[in-house]
């Protein structure tokens, strides 16, 4: 627009030159050079519709000027023509009003030059005799200028079409890729089991894919999920506050999340999964409020991952037993052989037949010591290694060999042992480990009576409750103290050092009693006595 202002007023001040001052007005020339020189500066400073309205509104007073002399206003009221145009092409279609206010400045200028009677310029005689060479110069100018303004109209569409149709291509090709790569991804998350979620936490809205629900066991019309409280729902209870906490974490950092959840399936069941995601940007606040997410069926996994975690647990919980069993029974292995080693010693010196009588007596004493050590210890293996062997077991009958095989028992002679069993209570559980359980516990109760008591007892009851037999083994010996009645199950612990024993007994006992999916319960008091109570079911269900 501008160089088109500075070349119709260069042209018309050669054509004055030439044809003798057809009209002259240099000075107006000059006026229209400084109109598109300004026009021009405006385009190079980036504003292109102000330099377009200057070079319009201008260049529309200027032919105003010139069409107000009638001798001549045939001929310059057509240069309005490519103003109009130059009008429709250099403002933009978005600033209509703008548009129609110079379209409409124009067409009120050509009506006011028609009827003003005063002319702002005025050529005299000799102009108005050239005016048919004037009227030839503006119709010519007129023309020129619209077939330029054309013109660049039609190369700005013809790039325009060249790009649009360079965009068409280009997108064509994205389409075809794009098309590709979600095909591939399809094809990936149907072959690897991964569910695609989005979750726009502003809009409390989710998306999930139809892999993801039938990660869970459900299809696209079993199952609508839209909300957040929908998508929480199918957590676990113990991971939605895991899951929230996680988003809000994230909220404001532009790293990946990375979870192991647990979600409810189709049947009722809960799944681990593993989900990965990221927050993403989705407005112009720059506001992370979009997860995009993937879910994994780990399930398997994370239950052998828990299988071993409780393994290796009871693995060094054996371990810990291990250390503590070598060291005890190396301990308790040693004791008697010592005493024995010494006793030999002894007796090689003896003076007489009764000093070495005595020496042997003590000798069978630790030999006695070592065996019961031993055959605990084979007791303890085999409740480990045994499985659980049930059969028919008549409870008094096993309790009178149990008692008969304590008879010979140094201490049995002193205390009173009563059996308050029905003879025809019956129970199905594992008769050698439950004769050790017995064997244990009657045996301690009379080992660890009180001496000063004149009437030491042992009691032996046992009631039958619905699908399960109680047994209580009841004495008045000198009881135990409370802060050992915590240990007493401990392996190798002795509440009392100065009763013979190897303190596996009671250890042994409450394994067994737990192999055969029992309970025992031990109530006592010092110098008082102790009471044991057995609880087994009826039956064992191996």
């Amino acid at each position: 627009m501008a160089l088109v202002i500075i070349g119709l007023a260069i042209g018309f001040t050669l054509i004055d030159i030439i044809f003798g001052e057809l009209r002259n007005s240099y000075g107006y020339y000059l006026l229209l050079i400084v109109v598109g020189g300004l026009s021009y500066a405006c385009c190079l400073a980036n504003k292109q519709t102000l330099g377009a309205c200057i070079g319009l509104i201008g260049g529309n007073l200027l032919i105003f000027v010139f069409a107000t002399d009638k001798a001549i206003m045939d001929g310059v009221l057509m240069l309005y023509i490519p103003a109009v145009l130059c009008t429709l092409v250099l403002i933009d279609g978005k600033l209509l009003i703008l548009r129609v206010l110079l379209c409409a400045f124009s067409a009120s200028l050509v009506v006011l030059a028609h009827y003003i009677d005063y002319p702002l310029l005025s050529y005299g005689t000799e102009t108005a005799l050239k005016y048919p060479i004037t009227f030839f110069v503006d119709f010519f100018a007129s023309l020129v200028i619209s077939i330029t303004v054309l013109q660049f109209v039609v190369g700005v569409n013809a790039k325009v079409e060249s790009k649009l149709l360079d965009n068409q291509n280009e997108l064509h090709q994205l389409s075809k890729a794009l098309k590709k790569s979600e095909t591939r991804l399809v094809l990936a998350n149907k072959g690897s089991r991964i569910g695609i979620y989005e979750w726009s936490v502003m809009a409390d809205s989710i998306y999930v894919s139809e892999e993801w629900l039938s990660l869970l066991g459900y299809h696209l019309k079993d199952l609508q999920i839209a909300s957040s409280a929908d998508f929480l729902a199918l957590l676990h209870p113990d991971d939605q506050a895991l899951m929230k906490s996680t988003i809000k974490r994230y909220a404001h950092i532009s790293e990946p999340f990375e979870l192991e959840v647990r979600r409810k399936t189709k049947d009722g069941t809960y799944r681990w999964f593993l989900d990965r995601g990221m927050m993403t940007v989705q407005d112009e606040q720059h506001v992370h409020d979009v997860v995009i997410g993937t879910t994994m069926d780990i399930h398997e996994r994370k239950m052998n991952e828990l299988q071993i975690s409780d393994q290796f647990g009871k693995l060094q919980e054996t371990n810990r037993e291990l250390d503590s069993f070598v060291y005890s029974t190396s301990h308790d292995l040693r004791s008697p052989l010592n005493s024995i080693l010494g006793l030999l010693y002894l007796a090689e010196d003896a003076d007489s037949i009764d000093e070495l009588r005595g020496y042997l007596k003590h000798m069978e004493k630790n030999v006695k010591i070592l065996d019961e050590f031993i055959v605990e210890i084979g007791m303890y293996t085999q409740n480990a290694k045994q499985e659980v062997k049930t059969e028919r077991v008549e409870v008094w009958t096993l309790l009178q060999e149990v008692l008969e095989s304590l008879r010979y028992n140094a201490w049995y002679k002193q205390v009173q042992v009563f059996c308050d069993v029905p003879q025809e209570t019956v129970m199905y559980t594992d008769k050698s480990r439950l004769r050790i359980i017995f064997s244990n516990l009657i045996s301690n109760a009379i080992k660890y009576q009180d001496p000063l008591k004149e009437n030491q007892f042992v009691r032996i009851s046992l009631e039958n409750k619905s699908d399960e037999t109680h047994v209580l083994i009841e004495d008045n010996g000198i009881g135990i103290d409370n802060a050992n009645q915590e240990k007493i199950f401990e392996m190798f612990y002795r509440a009392y050092a100065q009763v013979e024993g190897s303190g596996l007994g009671l250890y042994l006992t409450s394994e067994i009693v737990n192999k055969i999916k029992g309970k025992l319960f031990l109530c006592s008091r010092l110098e008082e006595g102790t009471t044991v109570k057995l609880i087994f079911p009826q039956k064992i269900r191996v």
